[in-house]
C-alpha cells in the first residue's frame, strides 16, 4: 500500500514525464493546425472592410510568412541562449496568446489600406502566430537530447496538421460553419493549446537535462555551401507553391480553391521527405517526373498566361508536386546533424524571400506570371549541379538564374506568338493584380486578363462605340439600359468594375456613369487602349477603390449598377453576399441591380438570388445567346446575368425582356426556386456551395 510520501509530488512527476512525447505529438500539430486556420478567417473577415485589393491579400500574406520566420528565430535564439529560461519564456508567450487574442478583428479601417490591414492583423494576432510557429521547434529542440537525434518526422508531423487545416477548411469547416462559430473553435483550440503548453513546460523545467551532446551547438561542421543551398531550395519549391497560385486564379477567380491545392501540396511534401521513409532515390524519380511535367506544360500552356486546359491541369500538378518533392527531399538530404533550429530559420527565411520576391518584386521584373515555369527550371539545374558534384556553386549565381531562366523564357514564349500568329499583336501588362493581355487583331482590340475576356472593341469608326461581347444590346445589361433610356431622360449608371470601359457606351448627353475599379493599370488601359470612355456622350466618374467599398463611402443614388468585376473566372465571394447586395440596393433610385454571372466553373445565380432575396425584391436570371451574325458584327459572347428589381416593377421589368425581339439572340429567363437559393453572408460564405463538380474536372 503507498505511503504518504510516496504519493507527493516527487512521485507524481516520474508517472506525468511518461506524458511528455504524447503531449508534444498532440500540441504540435495542433499549433500548426492552428496557424493555418487563422489566415482564411482573418482574409475573410479583412474583405469587407478594406475590400480584395492587392494590398490587402499581399499585406495578409506577407504578415503571416513574416511571423513564421520571426516564430522560428525566437525558436532557433531560444534554444541557443535562453535553453534555462526558456519554459518561463514560452509559457508567459502561450498566457499572453490566449489573452490578447481577438476576433473580429481590431479595427483600423481609417488608416490606409496597406498600414490599416497590417495594425489590425499585428494588434489581433501577432502573440498566437509568434506562439504557435515558435513552440513546434522549440519542442523538437527539448525532445531532440531525450531521442538522441533531431525528430525530423516530429516536423512533418506539423505539416500534416497544417494540411489538415487546409483541407478541412473549404470542404468541412467553410460550408457548415459562420465565422462567429469559427472564431469560437479557434478559441477554444487556442485555450487547449496554451494548458498543453504550460503543462509542457512545466515538466520541461523540473528534468530537463543541463547539458547534452545531442543538444544544439553553434560549432557543427557543415560543407562548403550548404546553408546556402538550404536557401536557394527553400526559396525555388515555395516560389514554384506561390507560382501556381495566379495560374489556378486565372482558371477559378478568388477563392480558396486556388491556394489550398498548391500550399497543400507543398506542405504535404515536407511531411512525405522530412518523415525519414523517403528514399534518396526519390529526389531523382522526382526530378525525372518534373522534366517530363514540364515539358508537357509548356507544349499545352506555355510560358505566360493562356487558357488553362484540362490536360494544362493536369501536368501544373505534376509539376508541382515533383518539384515540391524533389526541392525538399534534397533539403532533407543536406539536414544537419544537431542545428535543427538553425536549419529551419533558413528554410522559413527562403520561404518569406520567395514571397516577397512573387508578390512584390516579380511584378516589376517580369510583364506576365513566369515564376511557376522559372522556379521548375530552376530546380531543374540544381538536378544537373547534383549529378555533376557541384552543388555548392548553385548559391553563388541563384539570383542571376532566378531572373535569368524566367527572363529568357518569357522571351522564347514572346518568339513563338509571333511566328504562329503573325496577324496578332500582343502586348503583357502586369502589376500585383495579375496579368493584363491587350491583343491587336485586324479589326478590333481585345483585353484580358489570363483566360477571361474583359472586353473588345471593333476598329471601324461606324462601329467603334458599338457595345460588344457581354454588354450587347441582347444582354441583359443592354437591354436593362435601353430600356430604362426610353422611360427617362437621363441616366445615373454605377458600375462595379470597368473592364474596357464598354459600358460607357450606353452614355448620352446628360448620363452619368460612375465606374469603380480596384485595379489602377485596368483603369490605365482601359482610358488609353481604348477609346469607349473618352467618346462617350455622359459624363465619366471613375474611382480607383474595391467597388463594395467605394460605393458605401458615397451617398449617390443611381438608376442602375451594374456588378461585373471578375477575379479570373469568378466574382470575388464578399461582392456577393446579403451586406453587399444590401449596399448595392440602398444606392438605387427605387432602380434595378445587375449582376454579370457569366462563369466557366461556378454557378452564382442562387447567391444573387438568395443575397437579394429581400422583402420587396424579385430576382431573374436572364441569359443571352447571340447568333453568328451578332458573333461577327457585335463580337457578341453568350451571357448570364442576374437582375434584381423591387417588386412593385415585375410587371414593367418583365415586359422588357418578354418584349425583346431581335432576330440575332436568344433569351432565356428563369427564376430560382426557393429550394436552390444560397445564402452568402460576411460570417457565412463557401465557394463549395457554387462548384459543379464535374466542370471542375471535366473539359
Amino acid at each position: 500500500m503507498p505511503s504518504l510520501f510516496q504519493s507527493s509530488p516527487f512521485f507524481i512527476l516520474p508517472r506525468m514525464q511518461r506524458l511528455y512525447s504524447p503531449l508534444v505529438y498532440l500540441a504540435v500539430p495542433l499549433a500548426a493546425f492552428l496557424t493555418f486556420m487563422l489566415q482564411p478567417v482573418a482574409g475573410k473577415l479583412l474583405m469587407p472592410v478594406f475590400g480584395g485589393s492587392a494590398g490587402t491579400w499581399i499585406t495578409l500574406s506577407m504578415f503571416f510568412q513574416g511571423a513564421l520566420l520571426g516564430g522560428y528565430a525566437l525558436s532557433w535564439y531560444g534554444l541557443r541562449r535562453w535553453r534555462a529560461e526558456l519554459p518561463g519564456i514560452i509559457a508567459t508567450l502561450a498566457v499572453v496568446a490566449a489573452v490578447s487574442f481577438h476576433l473580429p478583428l481590431w479595427s483600423f479601417s481609417a488608416k490606409s489600406e496597406w498600414l490599416g490591414v497590417f495594425l489590425a492583423l499585428t494588434a489581433s494576432l501577432l502573440p498566437v502566430v509568434l506562439f504557435t510557429t515558435t513552440l513546434g521547434l522549440v519542442l523538437q529542440g527539448w525532445l531532440q537530447p531525450r531521442l538522441g537525434s533531431i525528430p525530423f518526422h516530429l516536423y512533418a508531423f506539423s505539416n500534416v496538421g497544417s494540411v489538415l487545416a487546409l483541407l478541412a477548411y473549404p470542404f468541412l469547416i467553410e460550408p457548415y460553419f459562420g465565422l462567429s462559430s469559427q472564431i469560437t473553435a479557434l478559441k477554444i483550440l487556442l485555450w487547449t493549446l496554451s494548458a498543453l503548453t504550460l503543462a509542457l513546460c512545466w515538466l520541461e523545467r523540473k528534468s530537463a537535462p543541463v547539458s547534452s551532446p545531442e543538444m544544439e551547438t553553434e560549432d557543427e561542421s557543415l560543407p562548403h555551401g550548404t546553408g546556402g543551398a538550404w536557401f536557394v531550395l527553400s526559396f525555388a519549391t515555395c516560389a514554384l507553391m506561390l507560382g501556381a497560385i495566379p495560374i489556378l486564379g486565372s482558371e477559378y477567380g478568388s477563392n480558396p480553391l486556388t491556394w489550398v491545392v498548391p500550399l497543400a501540396i507543398y506542405l504535404l511534401s515536407f511531411s512525405v521527405t522530412f518523415s525519414g521513409w523517403w528514399p534518396a532515390a526519390g529526389n531523382y524519380v522526382s526530378m525525372v517526373l518534373l522534366c517530363a511535367g514540364l515539358f508537357g506544360f509548356l507544349q499545352t500552356v506555355g510560358i505566360g498566361p493562356h487558357f488553362l486546359s484540362g490536360w494544362g491541369k493536369v501536368w501544373l500538378l505534376l509539376v508541382l508536386i515533383s518539384g515540391c518533392a524533389g526541392g525538399q527531399g534534397f533539403l532533407y538530404r543536406l539536414r544537419p546533424a544537431r542545428n535543427a533550429s538553425f536549419f529551419y530559420l533558413i528554410i522559413a527565411l527562403g520561404g518569406f524571400s520567395a514571397g516577397l520576391f512573387v508578390s512584390a518584386l516579380a511584378p516589376l521584373l517580369f510583364d506576365r506570371p513566369v515564376e511557376f515555369t522559372g522556379a521548375a527550371f530552376f530546380l531543374l539545374v540544381f538536378l544537373v549541379l547534383q549529378l555533376l558534384g557541384k552543388a555548392e556553386a548553385l548559391p553563388r549565381y541563384s539570383l542571376a538564374l532566378l531572373v535569368l531562366i524566367p527572363s529568357l523564357g518569357s522571351v522564347f514564349d514572346q518568339l513563338i506568338q509571333e511566328k504562329n500568329s503573325a496577324t496578332v499583336h500582343t502586348a503583357y501588362y502586369r502589376n500585383t493584380y495579375g496579368t493584363l493581355i491587350i491583343r491587336k487583331y485586324p479589326a478590333w482590340l481585345s483585353l484580358s486578363n489570363e483566360s477571361t475576356l474583359h472586353g473588345e472593341q471593333l476598329f471601324d469608326p461606324k462601329f467603334r462605340r458599338t457595345p460588344t461581347t457581354y454588354y450587347t444590346r441582347g444582354s441583359a445589361a443592354g437591354i436593362v439600359l435601353n430600356s430604362l433610356r426610353e422611360k427617362q431622360k437621363n441616366l445615373r449608371v454605377g458600375a462595379v468594375g470597368l473592364g474596357t470601359g464598354t459600358l460607357a457606351a450606353y452614355g448620352r448627353r446628360g448620363d452619368r456613369f460612375t465606374f469603380w475599379d480596384i485595379n489602377p493599370l485596368a483603369i490605365k488601359l482601359a482610358q488609353g487602349k481604348f477609346t469607349y470612355l473618352k467618346e462617350s456622350e455622359a459624363k465619366i466618374d471613375i474611382v480607383q477603390a474595391d467597388g463594395r467599398v467605394g460605393l458605401a463611402a458615397r451617398p449617390d443614388k443611381f438608376d442602375t449598377i451594374i456588378v461585373d468585376a471578375f477575379a479570373g473566372d469568378s466574382v470575388p465571394p464578399h461582392l456577393l453576399t446579403r451586406e453587399a447586395v444590401s449596399t448595392y440596393l440602398s444606392h438605387l433610385d427605387h432602380g434595378i441591380l445587375v449582376v454579370h454571372i457569366s462563369c466557366r466553373n461556378f454557378d452564382l445565380f442562387p447567391v444573387v438570388a438568395g443575397s437579394a432575396h429581400l422583402p420587396g425584391w424579385n430576382c431573374l436570371f436572364i441569359g443571352s445567346n447571340p447568333h453568328d451574325s451578332a458573333k461577327v458584327l457585335t463580337l457578341a459572347n453568350d451571357t448570364s446575368y442576374a437582375v434584381v428589381y423591387p417588386g412593385d416593377r415585375e410587371d414593367e421589368v418583365m415586359q422588357w425582356f418578354d418584349s425583346f425581339s431581335d432576330p440575332e439572340y436568344s433569351l432565356t429567363i428563369d427564376r430560382a426556386a426557393d429550394d436552390d437559393l444560397i445564402y452568402w453572408t460576411d460570417d457565412r460564405s463557401a465557394i463549395m456551395d457554387v462548384l459543379p463538380w464535374r466542370k471542375l474536372i471535366g473539359r
